[in-house]
C-alpha cells in the first residue's frame, strides 16, 4: 500500500488525559470542541434510497450507527415548475432491483418516515440538474467514448433562484414532518468532476449556488445545519485546492455553511488523510468570517472499494486486493483518524455493494454484499460500534517513544458502561510489538475474537481494543530495540 509521512505527535505521554486531548485538536481549520468528541455521535453510513429496506434500516439502527447519508434529486421533486412532489415515485435503478418485495411504489415520503421511524438523523444531499429548467440531458464524455448523458446543472442566476427554491422547500416539508433537529442538509455532490457539474466544471458558478442555496434553507430556518460541496478526490486522495479559491473568490458561502466537506477516497492509509484536511483547512482561512468558529472540515462521504484487479496491482490502486478483513480495518481507522483530528462528520461508504463483478470499484464498497451477505466489515461494526458507543474520546497517541506510526486511542466510560477502552494499531505494513504497563483483563481484535494477555502487545494495521481494569490506566511505549515482524494488512 502507498504510503505518505505522517507529522510526529504532539505528545507522547498521558500526563493528563484531557489536556492531552485539548493538545492534539486540530489546528483551527478544523473543529473546534470544548468537549471530547464521543464515538459514534459524527458518524453516518451512506445509503441508496431507491435500494434500502425496512430491515436494512432495522440492522443499521441496532448496531448503534446514528445517522445516514441518502439524497434528494432536484428532478425527482419538481417535476413542473413550482410544484414539488415528494410523494412522486422513485425510479429504481437496474442496480436496485436486486431484492424481490415487490416495492411497486417508493418515495422521497416514504423512505423519510421508515428512517426516521428508527430514530436515525439523515444527512440529506441536495442535487442534480432538472430538465424543466435546464433541458435536455448531455453527453458528457469526448467523441469516441461510449456516451454518458447527465442532466446540465443549474448556471444560470434564474436556475440557481428555482435550485434554491428546490432546497428550502424541501427543507421545510421534512422539517415540519420530523423536526430541525433530524436532518443535516448538504448542497450538491462532487461539483469538481465533469459528471458532479455537468456540461463541464465551473467553481465560479458553482459558488454562487451553494451561497444561494445556503442563504435560501437559512431563511426557513436560521439554525438548520448546512455543509457543502463535497468535493471528491483527484489521483490519490488530492483535493483541487484552485476550485476552492475560485469558488470562494466568486461567492464566499464560509459566511453560511456548518462544514466544509470532502470526499478525501485514497489507495494509501486512512492516516495520511489529515494532511490533506490541513492543505484544504489553509485554503479556506482567508475565507473564514470573522469573529466565529472558523468553518470545520468534514467527510461526508469516503470508503475503501475491495475489488480485484486483473494482473499486477497499479501503485495508485492497492486497495483492489484488499481482503474483507482488511476493508473493515480500514473503515474503522477511517473513523478512529477523524475522531482524533476533531472532524465532526465522517460518513462510510456504503451500506451495501452497489454489484457483484469483483473486479468493478463502485461495486465493491459496501459493509455487505450486493444480495445482503454479512461481509467481515459489517462484523466489525456489530462488534466495535455497540462496545464503544458514547464513550468520549480522552486522549490519542498514548504511546511513549515510538514512531508518528503506532495509534492508542483512549476512550472512557459511557453512561451505560463504567470502564474505559483502549483502540491500537500502525499504519504500517508490518506489526509493532509494545510493552503493556497497567492491568487489562479482556484484549479483542475488531471482530471480537480474544487474545492472549502478556506484558507486550503486538499490533498491526487490524486494531485491537484492550479494557482496563484496577482503576488504573493501561500505558504503552515503544521498548529500545521492538520486535517486528511481517503482517498481513
Amino acid at each position: 500500500m502507498a504510503q505518505t509521512e505522517i507529522p510526529p505527535s504532539r505528545s507522547r505521554r498521558c500526563l493528563s488525559l484531557l489536556l492531552l486531548l485539548l493538545a492534539l485538536l486540530p489546528a483551527p481549520a478544523l473543529a473546534e470542541s470544548a468537549a471530547p468528541p464521543r464515538f459514534g455521535m459524527g458518524f453516518g453510513i451512506n445509503i441508496k434510497t431507491e435500494r434500502i429496506t425496512e430491515p436494512e434500516l432495522d440492522s443499521i439502527a441496532a448496531i448503534g450507527i446514528k445517522r445516514v447519508r441518502t439524497g434528494f434529486s432536484w428532478y425527482e421533486v419538481e417535476r413542473r415548475k413550482g410544484e414539488y412532489a415528494w410523494d412522486s415515485p422513485i425510479e429504481r435503478q437496474a442496480a436496485a432491483d436486486d431484492y424481490e418485495d415487490g416495492r411497486a411504489y417508493f418515495s422521497h415520503d416514504i423512505a423519510i418516515k421508515q428512517i426516521r421511524a428508527r430514530g436515525l438523523h439523515i444527512d440529506a444531499t441536495l442535487n442534480q440538474g432538472n430538465g424543466v429548467y435546464t433541458g435536455k440531458p448531455v453527453n458528457i464524455e469526448p467523441e469516441g467514448k461510449p456516451p454518458s448523458y447527465r442532466l446540465v446543472a443549474p448556471r444560470t442566476p434564474e436556475n440557481i433562484a428555482a435550485f434554491a427554491a428546490f432546497a428550502a422547500a424541501t427543507v421545510q416539508h421534512f422539517e415540519q414532518l420530523y423536526g430541525r433537529d433530524a436532518f443535516t442538509w448538504h448542497i450538491w455532490n462532487e461539483p469538481d468532476f465533469k459528471g458532479g457539474f455537468p456540461p463541464a466544471i465551473d467553481a465560479a458558478i458553482f459558488g454562487k449556488l451553494v451561497l444561494a442555496t445556503c442563504e435560501a434553507i437559512r431563511k426557513v430556518n436560521p439554525q438548520a445545519e448546512i455543509m457543502g460541496p463535497a468535493l471528491g478526490a483527484h489521483g490519490d486522495g488530492d483535493i483541487q485546492l484552485d476550485f476552492i479559491k475560485t469558488m470562494l473568490t466568486s461567492a464566499n458561502s464560509l459566511t453560511c455553511l456548518d462544514g466544509f466537506t470532502v470526499h478525501p477516497y485514497r489507495s494509501a492509509v486512512p492516516e495520511t488523510a489529515p494532511g490533506d484536511y490541513a492543505k484544504v483547512a489553509a485554503v479556506l482561512a482567508p475565507f473564514q468570517p470573522q469573529g466565529k468558529p472558523p468553518v470545520p472540515v468534514a467527510t461526508d462521504e469516503w470508503g475503501y472499494s475491495i475489488a480485484k484487479t486483473h494482473g499486477e496491482v497499479p501503485v495508485t490502486q492497492n486497495w483492489r486486493d484488499f481482503s474483507g478483513e482488511e476493508q473493515a480495518a480500514l473503515m474503522l481507522r477511517m473513523y478512529l483518524t477523524n475522531l482524533a483530528q476533531g472532524v465532526p462528520l465522517t460518513v462510510i461508504y456504503d451500506w451495501r455493494d452497489r454489484g457483484t463483478d469483483p473486479y468493478e470499484w463502485e461495486d465493491n464498497f459496501g459493509l455487505m454484499g450486493y444480495k445482503g451477505e454479512e461481509k467481515p466489515a459489517l462484523k466489525m461494526f456489530r462488534t466495535v460500534w455497540p462496545l464503544l458507543l458514547n464513550r468520549p474520546l480522552l486522549a490519542a497517541d498514548v504511546v511513549e517513544g515510538c514512531s508518528p506510526h503506532e495509534h492508542v486511542l483512549r476512550f472512557g466510560s459511557s453512561p451505560q458502561q463504567d470502564d474505559a477502552w483502549l483502540v491500537a494499531w500502525t499504519d504500517t505494513p508490518t506489526t509493532r510489538v509494545l510493552e503493556l504497563n497497567g492491568q487489562t483483563d479482556r484484549i479483542i481484535d475488531i471482530f471480537g475474537v480474544p487474545q492472549k494477555i502478556t506484558s507486550t502487545l503486538t499490533v498491526s494495521g487490524a486494531p485491537l481494543l484492550l479494557r482496563e481494569s484496577g482503576g488504573q490506566p493501561v500505558m504503552l511505549h515503544c521498548p529500545t530495540a521492538a520486535a517486528t515482524g511481517t503482517s498481513p494488512h
